[in-house]
C-alpha cells in the first residue's frame, strides 16, 4: 500500500493543509497524477497476486495429476493419501512448499 503513501504529503502541500501549492491547475494535475499512479499500482498488484496463485494452484495440482485429463496411475499405491507411510512426492510436496513460501 506504498502507492497510497504521497496522498497525504500532496494535501498538507494543497490549500486543503498548509497552502504551499495554490496554482488550481497544478493542485488538479498533482490529484490526478496520484490517483493514475495508485491505480496503476493497484492494478500491478492485483496482476501479482494473481500469478502467485496461480503458480501456488498448479503446484497443488501437479502431484496429484490434475490436468482435467484422466490420472495416469499405474498401481494403487499411488494414489495413497500419505496417511500408511508411503513415500510422498519426490520433489513435487517440496515444490509446493517453496512456491506456497514465496
Amino acid at each position: 500500500h506504498c502507492h497510497l503513501v504521497p496522498f497525504p504529503f500532496w494535501f498538507v502541500i494543497s490549500p486543503e493543509g498548509v497552502g504551499l501549492v495554490s496554482d488550481v491547475t497544478t493542485i488538479q494535475l498533482g490529484w490526478s497524477v496520484l490517483n493514475v499512479t495508485a491505480k496503476f499500482g493497484f492494478i500491478l498488484h492485483l496482476q501479482y497476486i494473481k500469478s502467485k496463485y496461480c503458480k501456488t494452484l498448479d503446484a497443488t495440482r501437479e502431484p496429484y495429476c490434475v490436468h482435467g485429463g484422466p490420472v495416469p496411475a499405474k498401481d494403487p499405491e499411488a494414489l495413497h493419501d500419505g496417511d500408511d507411510g508411503g513415500d510422498p512426492d519426490n520433489g513435487g510436496e517440496q515444490k509446493m512448499r517453496t512456491l506456497i513460501s514465496e
